[in-house]
């Protein structure tokens, strides 16, 4: 194996990784649920196509035993692109809540901030 088909290789393998793992990050981002949905299909397929890609730049050639092992990420994958999306879709969900959280305490700090200082009951008062 020549140094420029190694390169091809190792390039393409890059290439197909962050199309699997960004592109579901975009997808949960914009359309939240049915963005998991998309993204599982994402992450799956991409990372089929990349199974396919890398087989072929493969100059030494694969044996039978990879092959068993995509035809597993073949029937299965899309648990883990399922389960990867879901994580993704659980940290957005907590960081808006903890947008959501940290904002309604800066409001809360603003009005207590805003509001005029309490002034004593009428029997404290001086000449009252």
């Amino acid at each position: 194996m020549d140094a420029e088909s190694l390169w091809l290789a190792h390039s393409v393998d890059y290439a197909c990784l962050a199309i699997a793992f960004l592109l579901p990050v975009a997808a949960v981002l914009r359309w939240n649920l049915y963005g998991v949905v998309f993204g599982t299909l994402i992450h799956w397929g991409s990372l089929i196509v990349a199974g396919i890609l890398i087989s072929e730049l493969d100059l030494g050639g694969r044996g039978t035993f990879h092959s068993f092992l995509d035809l597993i990420w073949f029937l299965f994958g899309w648990i883990e692109g399922l389960v990867y999306c879901f994580v993704l879709y659980g940290m957005k969900y907590l960081g808006l809540l903890l947008v959501r959280f940290n904002n309604g305490k800066t409001e809360e700090r603003r009005i207590a901030d805003a509001s005029p200082p309490k002034s004593p009951p009428a029997a404290d008062r001086p000449g009252g």
